[in-house]
């Protein structure tokens, strides 16, 4: 929001400002119903505005309140990348001929109606992998709860790979990936990529080197231009971690680093991603997909292998077959979505298919972990103000759900629903304590402490100390707290 209007701003200083030639350059892709988002000033002031086209992608329900990824930013992504796709079409016909413009993978004229209708198609074929994805599902959360820990490995799914790995720190309340400094593991996920060194994994990775944000030319803009002393701080504090400097924290490389200081052990995972026409890397014994793969297999670890491919299930067999005791029973897991290529020269549907996949998986392995309560995202990490607001409410909604309940008014009498700012206060407490108790809070999420902290202080009518919370978060869990105070 803040994006689309600043470029308004913009439009509108110049002295031939004109809405209809305005709306043909200004776009706002959003995906909640209108009637959600009028009462809030931005957003109404976006929906009001006639210099800006809105394209409205309301997807419904999310499947886990608060966790937009798995339905909103996929819709995006396609239907996005179909109109550049499209748009890139259009632009080449006028100066390539046929011949040349099949060779970039446009085999006939694209039409964006008929693009985004394979979005069906699409999810059809990752539903139909839903019993080999649960099994994958449980190898995963499985490694997690033996205290092991998992690597993906990935080149043309890298992106996409990536992005659900990083996705579940904040979502889940993770430790962030490990950075170089570290001696030991503590992030239950790593990502490595076939290059040689550091800098070659983020030319991988980004498609060109690395550039970080800098500080010369963004601290004067942030202190003079930022008007919210809140805002202000914490952009100046990101600021000091987004320079150059950043890349050599991070080494995605499947090189002397990573073999040395991250190999896998017994107990823990493996995830070969591969996107077509990567496939044909299963069959040799010296490509870096086979080495990760048998890697994996020496050490006692784990493997799975994801295959986004346009080859018949009957190629993909041979090639499976020629891994060495791969089919151990119950011990791998093998996955292959069948999404063609043709006509899709920007590989968006196998990307998308990949996207659905992984993000469902990992959605999937943290409820089984128990860090999803109902289809609550309760562990999300309030690191920015959209995702404090986002704890905000699950706090208030849990708790106010509780007091409403027949077992808890039976035992402690009608009670008052908490406000959002009383919550959020809260909250904010919570966020305090617990990042000076890094060491000890690990992994606890502070809207699970915050529910905990006020309906035990509700219960026992006087405050609950914050060192008992933490106690009870870490012995009990809020999923089973919230089953006892209903029961007792």
């Amino acid at each position: 929001i803040g994006t689309i209007l600043a470029a308004l701003d913009q439009w509108r200083t110049a002295e031939s400002y004109d809405p209809e030639k305005t709306k043909k350059k200004l776009y706002f892709i959003y995906n909640n119903p209108d009637e959600k988002l009028r009462p809030f000033d931005r957003s109404r002031r976006v929906l009001e505005e006639p210099g800006i086209t809105k394209i409205n992608l309301t997807t419904g329900s999310q499947s886990i309140t608060g966790s937009t990824r798995m339905q909103a930013t996929t819709i995006e992504t396609f239907v996005v990348g179909n109109i550049l796709q499209q748009a890139l079409d259009r632009s080449l016909r006028k100066f390539l001929s046929k011949k040349e413009m099949a060779a970039l993978g446009f085999k006939s004229e694209l039409r964006l109606e008929d693009k985004l209708k394979e979005f069906s198609h699409i999810l059809k074929q990752v539903k139909a992998n839903l019993s080999a994805i649960a099994k994958f599902t449980q190898l995963e959360a499985q490694t997690y709860k033996t205290e092991n820990f998992s690597t993906y490995f990935a080149q043309k799914g890298l992106i996409t790979v990536f992005i659900d790995s990083t996705e579940r720190s904040p979502t889940f309340r993770l430790f962030p990936l490990d950075t170089v400094k570290q001696a030991k593991r503590k992030s239950w996920i790593q990502v490595w990529t076939p290059a040689a060194n550091l800098q070659d994994a983020w030319q991988a990775f980004l498609g060109r080197p690395f550039r970080g944000l800098s500080s010369e030319f963004y601290r004067k803009p942030f202190e003079d231009e930022i008007d919210d002393a809140y805002l202000k701080k914490a952009a100046l504090e990101s600021l000091k971690n987004a320079g150059n400097d950043q890349q050599f924290l991070y080494d995605f490389s499947f090189a002397d680093f990573n073999l040395k200081n991250r190999e896998p052990t017994q107990g823990d995972l493996g995830v070969a991603v591969f996107i077509s026409p990567e496939e044909a890397e299963l069959g040799k014994k010296n490509s870096d997909f086979r080495k990760f793969i048998d890697l994996f297999s020496k050490k006692g670890a784990r493997v799975a292998v994801i295959l986004i491919t346009n080859k018949s299930s009957k190629k993909i067999s041979r090639l499976i077959r020629k891994i060495p005791d791969f089919g151990a029973e119950g011990k791998n897991s093998f996955i292959v979505v069948n999404i063609g290529t043709t006509n899709d020269p920007l590989g968006i549907n196998q990307r998308i298919a990949l996207k659905i996949l992984l993000n469902a998986h990992s959605t999937g392995v943290m409820a089984r972990l128990g860090k999803v309560i109902g289809n609550t995202m309760t562990n999300v990490s309030p690191s920015n103000l959209k995702l404090i607001g986002r704890a905000t409410y699950l706090i208030q909604s849990h708790v106010n759900d509780i007091l409403r309940h027949p077992q808890w008014v039976r035992l402690h009498g009608i009670r008052t629903p908490i406000s959002y700012g009383e919550a959020n206060a809260v909250l904010f407490d919570a966020i305090n304590y617990l990042k000076n108790k890094k060491k000890e809070a690990g992994q606890t999420a502070e809207v699970a402490f915050s529910i905990i902290r006020i309906l035990e202080s509700f219960r026992l009518e006087k405050g609950l100390i914050r060192s008992k919370t933490l106690k009870i978060v870490k012995e009990t869990g809020l999923s089973q707290y919230l089953s006892n105070v209903t029961s007792q």
